[in-house]
């Protein structure tokens, strides 16, 4: 697993962000654990289709959260298209983990007063 951390801002970004979209419960400790298949957005008996359809609308609400509410901008050179598929391919993967997505937002994100924590 990748360093799941609350000195992390991307972790504790992604954490409250699913937690706020209702898409996870668990405390922070052990949500970086909590696969995809687990959010409440995953549903086993979706199709391919639905599924892709539904981890696009929640990759962009993250985007959106992380911007607009959160305050945060892209690295250099990162596209928001790129940010959001790259997260969109986490969240379809019901094997992928909650820390894997805060690495995925960690690469494509600066957040607010990232690395002065």
């Amino acid at each position: 697993m990748p360093n799941w951390s609350k000195n992390n801002r991307a972790c504790l970004t992604t954490w409250s962000t699913l937690r706020i979209l209702a898409q996870l419960s668990k405390p922070f400790d052990s949500a970086g654990a909590v696969t995809m298949g687990k959010l409440a957005m995953f549903n086993k008996n979706d199709d391919q289709a639905m599924r892709s359809s539904k981890a696009l609308m929640l990759s962009i609400q993250l985007d959106n959260v992380f911007r607009d509410v959160r305050g945060a901008r892209f690295e250099t050179g990162v596209k928001q298209e790129a940010a959001v598929a790259e997260m969109k391919a986490v969240l379809e993967d019901d094997t992928k983990d909650v820390s894997g997505l805060a690495e995925v937002a960690d690469d494509n994100y600066r957040f607010w007063q990232e690395g002065e924590l």
